[in-house]
């Protein structure tokens, strides 16, 4: 049934589906910091942020508990002052170092930097201090490795050891954060050598983090899904530090990422609370970073943060057919989905829309029931309904029942690739 009703857009689906609850979200939701440079997490509070991960500059000399230096014309205020700000709001923190001296430690081998040794004397302290404070979590380095090479397992396994052992000395036995390889975005050498990090570790008490970027959206939502599923399967512990949607790969739509996490239950950091960063939640004017141009990104993190049901259910994902500009959005409550997107249309030899979708393999029967609420009408050839489509082509054979703003029911073909769309049915808004 087609029904006209206010202008908005939205497709409501009927199709019977388990739903995730609030209580189902991942037991960690949160964004990445800064507070080390000064404020407080007070205005995470109305998120429901429970964990946030500290970036640590400076991590040779930052101060470790209350007092501050300077050092360039910015003020580095010390850990402890951080941690309990973050503690008044119930909130984990994870401390990370990200700088040595001044410089990057990303993309490094930790082992065969100059000050490795320094590193572990530091890491020590650090440990030391904080070894009473079990809501106080220890990741030993932001995004070791190369990106664009695999990391070698036993190298990997090495560094880790060694910085596993150095926490563990100091009495400490909080919960570690052990980087991916790859910068971090890699979970391959986690499932295949993390367990013989778990069973060297005394107290068993390690997360392994991964972060989510082009590397990981590249390959569309099957893929994505697919390299959680191994992790799930690999009975080890996982958190996602950091996810954003703007990439070295491009700007990418984070709704399949956290649809996929959610399923899987791994909790994931949003990559940056504010601050000078394409990727940052709010804005210097305290504007959330949302908007059409980056998939409404900053909405998205916040509903997945606060466990609202707007991230895309189970294996559905949006999708784009033909490059329309702008690309698609979707977010869906309440088993309703809400659809933003452009295009010329579903016409000639070649279609560009936006839909949200899911795959099908092999000989199946599904029965699926939608009803079009309401649709805005951009164009006079605008239209929404249900598509079974053979591939991503914009040439692609399909059948498909559209509706218009009008109410006008049409049944549409092309039965070859790339051949002209037929008609074959039309009718008031009635059942069809």
């Amino acid at each position: 049934m087609c029904l006209k009703t206010a202008p908005s857009e939205f497709i409501q689906a009927l199709e019977p589906r388990i739903l995730l609850s609030v209580t189902d979200f991942p037991e960690y939701r949160g964004a990445n910091a800064q507070h080390q440079f000064g404020g407080n997490s007070d205005d995470m509070v109305q998120w429901n942020v429970n964990i946030v991960r500290e970036t640590v500059q400076l991590f040779d000399r930052a101060p470790l508990g209350y007092g501050a230096i300077q050092v360039g014309g910015s003020w580095y205020h010390g850990l402890q002052g951080v941690v309990d700000r973050n503690r008044t709001n119930g909130i984990i923190t994870i401390l990370c170092p990200f700088s040595w001296d001044g410089e990057a430690i990303l993309g490094s081998i930790p082992s065969q930097t100059s000050y490795w040794a320094q590193f572990n004397e530091r890491l020590y302290e650090l440990a030391l201090h904080f070894k009473d404070q079990p809501d106080v979590w220890i990741e030993f380095w932001n995004e070791p490795y190369d990106w664009d090479r695999p990391t070698d397992p036993d190298q990997w396994v090495f560094d880790m050891q060694v910085m596993i052992g150095t926490v563990r000395s100091a009495g400490n036995m909080n919960k570690i954060v052990v980087p991916g390889g790859r910068m971090g975005g890699d979970e391959t050498v986690v499932i295949e050598r993390g367990w013989d990090l778990v069973e060297f570790d005394p107290a068993h008490n390690l997360v392994f983090d991964i972060h989510a970027y082009n590397y990981w959206f590249e390959g569309g939502y099957a893929s994505m899904n697919q390299r959680m599923a191994n992790m799930a399967n690999s009975g080890l512990d996982f958190i996602f530090g950091e996810f954003g949607a703007y990439t070295p790969g491009g700007i990418y739509d984070v709704s399949p990422f956290l649809t996929s996490a959610k399923q899987h239950r791994f909790g994931a950091l949003a990559w940056i609370w504010q601050g000078a960063d394409s990727n940052r939640l709010f804005q210097d004017n305290g504007a959330l970073n949302s908007s059409p141009g980056n998939y409404y990104w900053g909405e998205k993190a916040r509903d997945y943060i606060m466990g609202a049901q707007t991230v895309l259910p189970g294996s559905w994902a949006i999708g784009n057919i033909g490059n329309p500009s702008p690309a698609a959005s979707a977010t869906y409550s309440g088993g309703t989905f809400t659809i933003q997107g452009a295009g010329s249309g579903i016409t000639g030899t070649s279609d560009q829309f936006a839909f949200i979708h899911r795959g099908i393999t092999g000989t199946q029967e599904q029965v699926v029931m939608a009803q079009v609420s309401s649709l805005q009408e951009t164009i006079q050839q605008a239209q929404a309904g249900l598509m079974i489509r053979a591939s991503g082509s914009a040439s692609s054979p399909f059948i498909a029942i559209t509706c218009s703003p009008s109410g006008n029911l049409r049944v549409l073909t092309r039965e070859t690739p790339g051949g002209s769309v037929t008609v074959k049915q039309t009718a008031a808004s009635q059942n069809v």
